[in-house]
């Protein structure tokens, strides 16, 4: 078999492989609905903004700065924003004004200290907590956050875009560990990890967010032929076992050394 047509046959079944990989995940995916009893999205009429008016100092010319800060804000974006004018002062005039951010007050759920532990059963004497229905329980109740607002969900590929940052997706690669990405996913990547970043709520450790996203990556079926396929070997090999243990305070200082 000549070359060309050996590589043309070559492509033809990745694009076949690849096609039936989507086609197999579209039939596993169920119809998506709100869990029973999860609380509903932020509301941003109820809840307070997803962004908020700030200011600082004063502008060397006030006449430039003139026009009402909430007047000059694009329609559409108040809309899907959920703002409107309510009584109070508001920051105008001379005052540099800028847009910001913002999810709405975290909720801290109970338990949040606790982490997943391993440990040797057949030598362990600790209080970790192994049975999978408390496991299933804290689980559950940590999850039961709300998500956030779409037009929120949407803000953070555009405003990446309209920042004009480059990340080669060569460096995407690498801190995700994965063999290579395209372009597209790479902008999807930086995308997300900006999102978190700008939007904390107290100064983020962003190693975090790079582990998060290469975890899901590296758990993801789809995805197995960008990543390494070598697994994870257990602390204790096959005796390894799981338990819940309280390990940080709730005031997020260390509890348990």
């Amino acid at each position: 078999m000549k070359k060309s047509n050996f590589n043309l046959r070559h492509n033809a079944q990745s694009r076949a492989s690849r096609a039936e990989r989507r086609r197999a995940a579209a039939r596993a995916r169920i119809s998506i609905g709100k869990p029973s009893a999860a609380p509903m999205p932020w509301n941003a009429m109820k809840d307070g903004c997803l962004y908020y008016l700030a200011a600082e100092g004063h502008a060397a010319k006030p006449a430039a700065c003139a026009t009402d800060s909430l007047d000059a804000l694009n329609p559409e974006f108040l809309r899907t924003a959920g703002w409107a004018r309510t009584p109070g002062s508001e920051p105008k005039g001379a005052v540099n004004v800028f847009i910001k951010m913002r999810r709405p007050d975290p909720e801290i759920a109970t338990g949040a200290g606790q982490r997943f532990v391993a440990f040797d059963p057949a030598i362990y004497r600790g209080e970790a907590v192994t049975q999978t229905k408390v496991h299933q329980q804290h689980w559950e109740h940590q999850l039961n956050g709300r998500p956030f607002s779409m037009p929120f969900l949407k803000s953070g590929l555009a405003i990446w875009k309209k920042l004009g940052i480059k990340v080669m997706p060569d460096t995407t690669a690498y801190m995700m560990q994965m063999k290579s990405v395209d372009a597209e996913t790479s902008v999807a990547i930086q995308a997300a990890i900006w999102s978190a970043y700008n939007t904390a709520s107290s100064p983020v450790d962003i190693e975090s967010l790079v582990f998060v996203l290469a975890s899901f990556i590296h758990s993801d079926p789809l995805r197995k032929h960008l990543v390494s396929q070598e697994p994870y070997a257990e602390p204790y090999g096959d005796a390894t076992q799981y338990g819940l243990k309280k390990i940080y305070a709730e005031d997020g200082g260390d509890d348990d050394q």
